[in-house]
Parts: C-alpha cells; sequence; structure tokens
C-alpha cells in the first residue's frame, strides 16, 4: 500500500525517435517481405513456365517503390514557416481555388494564415500540407505526393 506521504510513480516515456521510427521500419520490412515471397514463389512459377517479363517487371515495380518510400521519407516535409505577428485587423484571409472562396484560417502558434488543407502538427511543432506520420515518419509535402502519382 502507497502511504500519503509517497510521490506517485512517473511512466518512463520511450525517446521520440523510438515510437516515430516504428510505423517506417514495420512498413519497409513488409513491403521487403511480401516481395520477396512473391519473387521466390509465384513469379519463379512463372518466369519458368510463362515468361521471364514477370520477374523483370516485378523488379522494376519494386524498385521504384522502394525508391519512392525513400524519397518521401528523407525529403523536406513541406513545413510552412512562421510568419510575421499576427496584424490584429478583423480582414479575413481567403483563397479563390479553381473559382471557389476558401477561407483561411490563422494559426496562433506559427503565426500565419493557413492554406487549404494545411493543419498545425503536434509532433513536429509546426504548419504543414499533409501528415503521413505512421507510414513514412514523416510528414509529407503536397508536391511530393503529385510527384509520386505522375
Amino acid at each position: 500500500m502507497e502511504s500519503d506521504n509517497e510521490k506517485p510513480r512517473k511512466k518512463k516515456k520511450r525517446p521520440h525517435w523510438t515510437v516515430r521510427g516504428l510505423g517506417p521500419s514495420f512498413t519497409a520490412c513488409m513491403g521487403f517481405v511480401i516481395n520477396v515471397l512473391y519473387i521466390t514463389f509465384p513469379c519463379s512459377w512463372l518466369a519458368t513456365h510463362v515468361s521471364v517479363a514477370y520477374p523483370v517487371a516485378s523488379a522494376m515495380l519494386l524498385t521504384g517503390t522502394l525508391v519512392t518510400f525513400l524519397v518521401s521519407s528523407f525529403m523536406d516535409p513541406g513545413i510552412l514557416h512562421q510568419g510575421s505577428p499576427w496584424p490584429g485587423t478583423a480582414e479575413v484571409a481567403y483563397v479563390i481555388v479553381n473559382g471557389q472562396r476558401y477561407d483561411m484560417d490563422w494559426c496562433s502558434r506559427c503565426e500565419i494564415y493557413l492554406p487549404p488543407a494545411a493543419w498545425h502538427c503536434r509532433r513536429c511543432n509546426a504548419c504543414v500540407d499533409v501528415s503521413c506520420i505512421e507510414m513514412t515518419g514523416t510528414t509529407i509535402q503536397e508536391s511530393v505526393i503529385k510527384m509520386a502519382l505522375s
């Protein structure tokens, strides 16, 4: 039994990098394992009975996938840098995209108006375009997504 004089035990926190590194590590390992199993079993059978093009195409797709994953993991995350203090005016900032008007929210922490689809990430302590921390371990800039899909 604990007495009233004892301080409650603080829960030990894991270092930030261990938690953040689990998602990308798991994603990379699972992608590698699944591709090795595919190349070992069905792809080897297809190469001997159908065409050698199957392992070649699989290797090209695997290489492209790994390169895109690594580029998105280590690229600039698209952080919107801090601005000047809020001007204090009641004027609402807006932007017109494809003929539609979007009001821009004010981030009091970063002191900037946020463009559409941007938000303040608590892990990064910065405003970002898109977040994909579970998969790549970092936030991802919208232009990186467009590059990967093109």
